[in-house]
């Protein structure tokens, strides 16, 4: 399978395996399975902890060194996931980083991993779903 972890599912992958259901871990860990996400997700993580909104409980670049490890691939943000994100409808989602995360799994025909209700209920491109628990607390 070829997934594409959203921010969240990417970060508790690295920092909180325990807040991933098991059936999520068996699919992150099999290496049959290629993992990415999209550059946009590394931003994210950066503003969540900035914000103060996660706590990484070690400096942003070490956790970034481990979390960019070599069966991951991080797909670059380009003009033609840009586009796709266009191709949405506008009530699919209001936070933009969702929507290119969305549109980059939809144009590249990747299953997303998403912790979001809104993206399970109305993506054009294939979901794999789990109910949220708050990581890094």
């Amino acid at each position: 399978m070829n997934l594409l972890l959203d921010t969240a599912v990417w970060a508790a992958s690295v920092s909180d395996v325990a807040a991933l259901p098991k059936r999520i871990l068996r699919l992150i860990e099999d290496p049959a399975n290629r993992k990415s996400i999209l550059a946009l997700s590394v931003w994210e993580v950066s503003t969540l902890v900035r914000r103060g909104r996660i706590d990484l409980r070690i400096p942003f670049r070490d956790w970034l060194s481990l979390a960019l490890g070599p069966d991951l691939e991080v797909v670059p943000l380009d003009a033609v996931i840009a586009a796709k994100e266009h191709d949405l409808p506008a009530d699919f989602h209001r936070d933009p980083a969702d929507r290119l995360i969305t549109a980059a799994a939809w144009e590249l025909g990747r299953i997303l991993v998403t912790t979001d209700a809104r993206i399970r209920d109305h993506s054009p491109a294939r979901v794999i779903y789990y109910r949220f628990r708050q990581p890094f607390r």
